[in-house]
């Protein structure tokens, strides 16, 4: 569970940074992709890491849902109150939650950007030296209120996902100790909430008309 968490939040940090290209204007994100889809070297480790981050998710799944069914044989019976709720965090609480419904977004978000089954008008869409148009793409894409909603909502819901996830790996591998408890407890909603505002950056600027 911790493994796989690790490896694809490592993915989440480097597509972060490749989407905040878009800051820098059409030209670097156009050239950005154009060297990950075309470059020799560059696409064969894409499809490495795409092949990696598909079984991270599989492995990640099995390995949630077996934990879900070894805490309800270790407790077969309910709490009788909520109380112990106090103990745990909301993020806690909802991992498996906000776990679907990032899988949910993420195979939307597969099918729009990256196979184009989603609005084809718009990833058919080309630069004057005929490659993929991804700036244009990511514009067009995030001017629609609706797709930009569902895109904000999937990274706030991803952003508690990982505020509990990153906080539990020292302790799934046994790091955790009683002098670094507090500080370890505050390193996930931190990291998360930077990720959070890299990644809503790029459709709230193009909402506001400061990308365009």
């Amino acid at each position: 569970m911790a493994f796989t968490g690790f490896a694809m939040f490592g993915f989440i940090v480097i597509h972060m940074a490749g989407n905040l290209q878009m800051f820098l204007g059409p030209k670097a994100m156009n050239s950005y992709a154009y060297y990950l889809k075309h470059d020799i070297m560059m696409s064969k480790i894409v499809w490495l890491v795409r092949l990696g981050l598909l079984a991270s998710v599989v492995l990640h799944i099995w390995a949630a849902s077996r934990l879900t069914m070894l805490n309800k044989m270790a407790r077969p019976v309910d709490y009788s109150a909520n109380q112990h709720h106090s103990a745990s965090s909301f993020a806690s609480r909802t991992m498996i939650w906000t776990g679907m419904i990032v899988l949910a977004f993420l195979l939307y978000h597969l099918m729009h950007f990256t196979l184009g089954v989603i609005q084809p008008q718009h990833f058919a869409l080309q630069t004057s030296a005929g490659h993929h148009d991804v700036y244009r793409m990511t514009l067009l894409g995030f001017q629609q209120p609706v797709v930009a909603g569902f895109y904000v909502l999937a990274q706030v819901l991803l952003a508690f996902h990982l505020s509990h996830g990153i906080s539990s790996f020292f302790q799934s591998l046994g790091w955790n100790s009683h002098t670094y408890k507090g500080p370890i407890k505050q390193v996930g909603p931190l990291v998360s909430a930077v990720i959070c505002l890299g990644f809503l950056s790029v459709p709230f600027c193009v909402l506001l008309g400061i990308l365009k």
